[in-house]
C-alpha cells in the first residue's frame, strides 16, 4: 500500500470515528432532553395540581370567577404535562445494550489506532535502521572504489615504467649495432624475449587498470545509489513519524471531545 492509499485509509477511518462520536453525542442529549421534559412535566403536574387545590377552595368559598380563573391555569398546566409527556416519549432513556455496542466500539477504535501508532514509529525505527546500513554500504563502497584509484595509478605507473624500460633497451640495442653479428643475432633474440615480457607486462598493467577503473566506476555508482535508497527510507520514516503523531493527536482530541460530552 502507497502513501495515497494510507492516507485514504485514515481519512476514512477517521470519517468513521467522527461518525460514531456524533451518533453518541446525539444520543446523550436526547436523554438529557427526555430526562428534562420529564423533570418538566413533574413541575407542571404539581403546579396544575396546587391549582385544582385552589380552585376546589375557591368554589367552596362562592369566589367563581377565582375558581374559573384557577382552573384554565390548571388547564394550560395540564396541557404542559401533556406536551412533556410527549416529549419524553420521543426520546426514550438509554438503551444499556446499544450503550454498550457503542462503548465497545469505541475502545475497538481507541486499539486500533493505538496498534496502528506502533506499528508506524516500529517501521520509522526499522527505516532508520536500513538508511544508517545503505550509509554505511556507501560508504565503504567509496572506500573500496578509492583503494582501487588508487591500485589503478600504481599499475598505470608500473606500465609506463615498463614502457620506458622497453624504450630504452631499444635504445641499447641501436647503440649496441657495432656488435659481432654471432653475438648480435644471440643478443637480439635475448632482447626480443625481454622486450616481449616488458610488453606483456605493461598491457597487463593496463588491462588491470582499465578493469579497476571499471569496478571503480560501479562502486561508486552502487554507493550513489545507495545514498539515495537512504535518502528515501529516511524520508518515509519522517513520513511514517508524522502520520503516528497525528493518530495519537487526532486520538488525543476524540477523547478531549468523549469528555467533554454532556
Amino acid at each position: 500500500m502507497d502513501g495515497s492509499d494510507d492516507r485514504r485509509a485514515q481519512q476514512s477511518r477517521r470519517a468513521e470515528q467522527t461518525s460514531e462520536r456524533l451518533q453518541e453525542d446525539i444520543r446523550r442529549l436526547q436523554q438529557r432532553l427526555s430526562r428534562g421534559a420529564e423533570a418538566v412535566a413533574a413541575t407542571e403536574g404539581r403546579v396544575a395540581a396546587t391549582n385544582l387545590t385552589l380552585a376546589e377552595r375557591a368554589l367552596r368559598e362562592g369566589r367563581l370567577e377565582d375558581a374559573q380563573g384557577l382552573l384554565r391555569e390548571a388547564a394550560t398546566a395540564l396541557r404542559a404535562v401533556e406536551h412533556e409527556h410527549l416529549r419524553a416519549d420521543l426520546w426514550p432513556g438509554p438503551d444499556p445494550a446499544e450503550a454498550a455496542r457503542i462503548e465497545r466500539r469505541r475502545l475497538a477504535a481507541d486499539r486500533a489506532r493505538d496498534d496502528a501508532a506502533r506499528r508506524r514509529e516500529q517501521a520509522g525505527h526499522r527505516r532508520d535502521e536500513a538508511a544508517l546500513s545503505r550509509e554505511i554500504a556507501a560508504q565503504l563502497r567509496d572506500e573500496a572504489a578509492a583503494e582501487r584509484d588508487r591500485r589503478a595509478g600504481e599499475r598505470a605507473t608500473a606500465a609506463g615504467q615498463r614502457d620506458a624500460a622497453a624504450d630504452e633497451r631499444s635504445a641499447q640495442r641501436a647503440r649496441s649495432a657495432d656488435r659481432p653479428p654471432d653475438d648480435g643475432k644471440q643478443q637480439g633474440a635475448i632482447d626480443a624475449e625481454v622486450d616481449e615480457t616488458y610488453q606483456a607486462w605493461a598491457d597487463e598493467d593496463r588491462a588491470r587498470t582499465l578493469a579497476d577503473r571499471a569496478a571503480d566506476a560501479a562502486d561508486r555508482l552502487a554507493a550513489e545509489q545507495d545514498r539515495l535508497a537512504a535518502e528515501q527510507d529516511r524520508v518515509a520514516a519522517q513520513q511514517d513519524r508524522e502520520h503516528d503523531r497525528a493518530d495519537r493527536e487526532h486520538a488525543s482530541r476524540d477523547r478531549a471531545d468523549e469528555d467533554r460530552a454532556p
